[in-house]
């Protein structure tokens, strides 16, 4: 692959980085849950000629397990408000449980929030993508 396309895949996810920084501080101040967009992520970090720090990993995969439970809550919440029948006391708790482990983890990423963008960015000066 070309330098071009490298530093564009990387100027994307710095782009996807920030985005997930904004979204996260909107979220916490809202008091409202959502799916972060992990797009770009997936392909570079299988990348065969871009190596980025194992930090990054590290710190981005409290998101994906995030995205995964609130995907869980949503298909269920889903599911919960498909049918009538499917309102029963006992999904009802469930669905409250399972909202809550979405406001647990939310709650956990907030140390890693910072340092996600603050790593991404020291990694890209360091490979010349940022300036």
């Amino acid at each position: 692959m070309d330098k071009h396309k490298n530093k564009k895949l990387l100027l994307d996810f710095h782009l996807e980085v920030y985005k997930i920084w904004e979204s996260w501080h909107v979220m916490d101040q809202r008091n409202v849950h959502d799916l972060f967009t992990i797009n770009v992520w997936p392909n570079l970090k299988s990348h065969p000629d871009i190596q980025l720090d194992s930090k990054i990993a590290a710190l981005l995969k409290p998101f994906e397990d995030y995205n995964a439970t609130m995907k869980d809550f949503k298909d269920y919440q889903e599911f919960y408000n498909s049918d009538v029948r499917n309102k029963t006391i006992e999904n009802g708790r469930i669905l409250h449980e399972k909202r809550e482990v979405v406001r647990e983890k939310f709650r956990s990423l907030k140390p890693h929030i910072d340092p996600l963008r603050k790593v991404v960015e020291e990694q890209l000066i360091q490979l010349k993508v940022l300036i």
